[in-house]
């Protein structure tokens, strides 16, 4: 993890809470060699970019940029 020596917490605490974004409908798991083609292909597991939904988009208070 390349900001592993100013994180706070885990990587599986990361994961943790990553899931659980993911499971509420927040933030989805897209593939990497598609964005780079700016295309959004949804993947189920393995690598890829952690993206915000609408869903997720409408939590944050506009103090978080997704663009």
């Amino acid at each position: 993890m390349r900001l592993r020596q100013n994180a706070t917490f885990s990587e599986s605490t990361l994961k943790n809470y990553l899931s659980e974004l993911e499971e509420e409908g927040l933030i989805k798991r897209v593939d990497p060699e598609a964005m780079a083609e700016r295309k959004v292909v949804e993947v189920d597991n393995g690598r890829g970019y952690w993206l915000a939904t609408e869903a997720g988009r409408e939590q944050t208070d506009g103090s978080f940029s997704f663009m």
